[in-house]
């Protein structure tokens, strides 16, 4: 019981996080259910491309097509540190391709706000960032046992990870 509790309350905390996002590069939240077992699921747009991780297999898109993708995710992601927002957990399987091929960032389970744009700090709600393909350097660091929490930098790291992905194909 006390595990569904924790996983309501970040699923809360995603969907307000989630639902106060307006941009064409991020995924808009449909709203949520309980319709569907113990917890919640939140509900967003059909993306018939898939991940973008699943759209570069499938497909051999131009170089053209790549560097758009890379473009709408330097976009998505600008809005939200403009937002006061730290993803923390962007990697391909987190970009979404709509039916028009546009990228759009999703998954903000791991999103913080940010206190104040000079500092770069970020509310602590979680002390891990998402996977270590992606994770900037300076997040494996630990000091009295306690992981950094993702910042806006390392958000760039990820997304320069995503570009490097994106631009040459090359996937896990």
């Amino acid at each position: 019981a006390h595990i569904k509790l924790i996983f309501n309350q970040q699923i809360a905390r995603e969907l307000q996080v989630w639902k106060s996002l307006r941009h064409p590069n991020i995924i808009e939240c449909l709203g949520s259910s309980n319709d569907f077992g113990d917890f919640g699921a939140m509900i967003f747009p059909w993306c018939q491309q898939g991940t973008a991780r699943e759209y570069l297999e499938k497909t051999d898109p131009s170089v053209r097509v790549r560097m758009s993708l890379v473009k709408d995710v330097c976009a998505g992601l600008d809005y939200l540190h403009q937002s006061a927002l730290v993803h923390g957990d962007l990697k391909p399987s987190n970009v979404l391709i709509d039916d028009a091929g546009t990228a759009r960032v999703c998954d903000f389970g791991l999103a913080k706000l940010a206190h104040h744009q000079e500092l770069g700090e970020m509310t602590a709600t979680t002390t891990h960032a998402g996977p270590e393909r992606y994770m900037a350097p300076e997040l494996f660091q630990t000091m009295n046992f306690q992981t950094p929490l993702p910042t806006r930098e390392a958000d760039v790291y990820s997304l320069g990870c995503i570009a490097l992905e994106v631009s040459f194909g090359e996937t896990e």
